[in-house]
């Protein structure tokens, strides 16, 4: 196999180990080959669950990583399709019909990635199919996670550590009846925590809400950013989920966000004189400046 640089360093960082790039040796890769395979192997578990009937696309311009996924997916009976390029991915999503697509951010331009998202949740909506369109990345910048839940996402896989899981989690549900969800959360680090919120028309979804963050506050979260520039209603008395978590997230010493909050939002916070006590920013680098002040 032949590798790139920037491949060979990925296999490391994947693998775990550190070695300068000029020091390699075909031995070094191998090892590295084999410290991940072994990651992959703690699914074995899983290894009799039949997800045969699941239809993925990958679409990654990087063999490792499609590499990686197909390995994994494989463990429990799915085999993917792959593409490495915008084009190829637009044609086969219009021509097949998947239960998962998973597509890179970097593909390898940011614009690339995003564009095969808003085109497949575009596609998506138009044709009334439901299947998960999931963005996967090694990113920690919230503005770029920001772009890939308003191309449509539904959920953000980062490749730290534990991202085989995810993914893994991902297919193996596929079984639970899919809802698009009212809010997804992506855990930025272990203390900070950004909502991508949907819908808070009903109480429930409030509820909903709150208890998922109440939940994560309660495992060491201490901030906890709401992007609301989607809510298109909410009524005055939901101004609770306000209140609430920014007593909760005060209690821990943290920060409590709200990111683009739409005009309902904002009459609400003025109605409950809450417009001047819960901070309000437009743009993500602002909600990050104030977490690093």
């Amino acid at each position: 196999m032949n590798l790139t640089k920037e491949q060979t360093e990925k296999i490391l960082e994947l693998a775990g180990m550190t070695c300068e790039y000029s020091e390699l040796t075909s031995n070094d890769i191998t090892k590295a080959l084999i410290k991940i395979e072994d990651k992959l192997e703690c699914h074995s578990d899983v290894d009799n669950f039949d997800s045969s009937n699941a239809k993925v696309l990958i679409v990654d311009d990087l063999e490792l990583s499609t590499y990686q996924l197909s390995t994994l997916l494989k463990k429990i009976k799915v085999n993917p399709s792959i593409v490495h390029t915008k084009e190829e991915a637009f044609g086969l999503i219009k021509k097949q019909k998947f239960d998962f697509i998973f597509v890179d951010l970097f593909l390898p331009d940011i614009e690339d990635g995003l564009e095969v998202m808003k085109f497949a949740n575009d596609f998506r909506n138009d044709k009334g199919l439901d299947y998960k369109l999931v963005a996967i990345s090694g990113t920690d910048d919230l503005n770029l996670v920001t772009d890939c839940f308003n191309a449509g996402v539904d959920e953000f896989v980062s490749k730290s550590s534990r991202w085989h899981e995810q993914v893994l989690k991902i297919v193996i549900d596929k079984n639970e009846s899919y809802t698009r969800k009212n809010f997804i959360r992506y855990d930025i680090d272990d203390t900070t925590a950004t909502y991508n919120v949907k819908s808070l028309s009903k109480v429930e979804y409030v509820d909903e809400l709150f208890n998922n963050i109440s939940t994560l506050l309660l495992s060491g979260v201490q901030n906890i950013i709401l992007n609301l520039k989607d809510i298109k209603s909410f009524p005055n008395e939901h101004s609770r989920l306000f209140t609430e978590t920014y007593r909760k997230c005060s209690e821990t010493g943290g920060k409590f966000i709200l990111l683009s909050p739409s005009t309902p939002v904002k009459e609400a916070l003025a109605d409950a004189y809450l417009d001047e006590v819960i901070t309000v920013v437009e743009f993500a680098e602002e909600a990050f400046a104030l977490l690093n002040k």
